[in-house]
């Protein structure tokens, strides 16, 4: 799905299709007021590669029609953003190939949302990100939770970043156990931690959900109340592998965009709603251009 927005203009979606080869096509909207537009603001969903394709070719489309025009572009999911070092000799630096085809574009702005490490905002330029404490600050605060748990270290130092926004819960780390081959066994919390707690379970994507379901394992018997908020909802073995671990899953639509409740049925929209809720993503997207500002 791609959305965007001139300065004269109202939201349009761009023309996706597939070939019979199996390649992607995609066009702007046919448009009467070209030589007015000064700004493209664009919101993009990148589930996969094809949706990547579909989104180079539209910011070279774009590009092409309106070469002076600002443009500014906010990917809610960055794609690859998991894939940020070479694990082993003969792989790519996937994220870095990802940044290398949107630096090409010279894009006046980048707007990226709970990216799951810093190595990839390094890569990318003319970028803003909102933070996972940004994206939830609010909503967990007003959750009547006692504390907030973090899967792994990794997790634990964005959600310490909670606390500058005010939000005093504390924060509680889970253990991994590791077998002789590296692999994970047992996640394992602290009970006096969390007992008789009502716990969030905070990270910025959940795929499965496994390592999600382990950390549930671990706490149940001990807290009174559990909820699990992700900033991207992915689900691939289908919600309903989640649901009935936790008192609540809550997600933005950054990956389902529009049909997250259809996707996910029972899951609680949550955070920031990029696609649901475009008109105030382009409002944001000027002000950034023209202000450097963010709501």
């Amino acid at each position: 799905m791609i959305k965007y927005f001139f300065n004269v203009g109202k939201v349009m979606h761009a023309k996706l299709w597939t070939f019979p080869g199996g390649e992607v096509g995609v066009a702007m909207q046919p448009f009467s007021m070209y030589e007015e537009i000064d700004c493209v603001s664009i919101v993009a969903s990148c589930r996969n590669s094809d949706e990547f394709m579909q989104l180079v070719m539209f910011l070279d489309a774009v590009k092409r029609a309106l070469p002076t025009a600002k443009v500014f572009l906010t990917l809610p999911y960055l794609p690859y953003a998991r894939q940020d070092r070479v694990c082993n000799p003969g792989e790519s630096l996937s994220i870095a190939v990802v940044a290398r085809i949107l630096n090409s574009f010279n894009l006046d702005k980048l707007h990226l949302y709970d990216v799951h490490s810093d190595v990839s905002l390094a890569l990318f330029n003319n970028v803003i990100h909102t933070s996972q404490a940004e994206i939830w600050a609010k909503q967990i605060e007003m959750s009547g939770a006692d504390v907030v748990i973090a899967p792994d270290a990794g997790a634990a130092k964005k959600i310490y970043e909670l606390h500058k926004r005010g939000v005093m819960l504390d924060v509680v780390v889970a253990n991994k156990r590791r077998d002789s081959n590296g692999k994970i066994v047992e996640f394992t919390i602290d009970r006096d931690l969390i007992k008789g707690k009502h716990a969030i379970i905070l990270d910025d994507i959940c795929d499965g959900g496994a390592t999600f379901i382990e950390v549930a394992n671990a706490c149940r018997g001990k807290v009174s109340k559990l909820e699990l908020y992700v900033t991207h909802g992915i689900f691939s073995r289908g919600i309903d592998a989640v649901l009935p671990h936790f008192d609540k899953v809550c997600t933005t639509d950054s990956i389902h965009g529009e049909k997250l409740l259809e996707v996910c049925p029972g899951v609680t929209p949550g955070g920031q709603m990029f696609f649901t809720n475009f008109i105030k993503a382009i409002y944001n997207a000027h002000d950034l251009l023209y202000n450097g500002n963010v709501n």
